[in-house]
């Protein structure tokens, strides 16, 4: 689907943990990242859910296209989401570091 890799962005996750535990916002920085991860979860397992479609539908095992499609497209627009949503946070993490103080 693409070259970034959930793996990936969970890493970037820690290091912004990492970060906030650093500037003292403990509590809204582990909710914030709590709720992250839940959703990167979520979208892992609709990408499984995929390939797993995939998989049943070439071995034979599942020979309805349309459940597999689907399932694929769901994979597919949750992911999309996901990296447009990180785009967004990603940018606006590097608005507030940019602010002076």
């Amino acid at each position: 689907m693409a070259d970034i890799k959930i793996d990936d962005i969970r890493r970037q996750l820690d290091d912004i943990g990492l970060k906030s535990r650093v500037n003292g916002k403990q509590d809204d920085g582990e909710q914030f990242k709590s709720v992250l991860e839940n959703v990167i979860n979520e979208v892992d397992s609709d990408v499984k859910d995929g390939e797993k479609a995939i998989q049943n539908f070439v071995s034979g095992k599942d020979t309805n296209l349309h459940s597999t499609l689907i399932s694929l497209e769901k994979a597919d627009v949750s992911f999309q989401l996901m990296m447009k949503v990180r785009g967004k946070l990603m940018d606006a993490y590097h608005e507030v570091m940019r602010t002076q103080v």
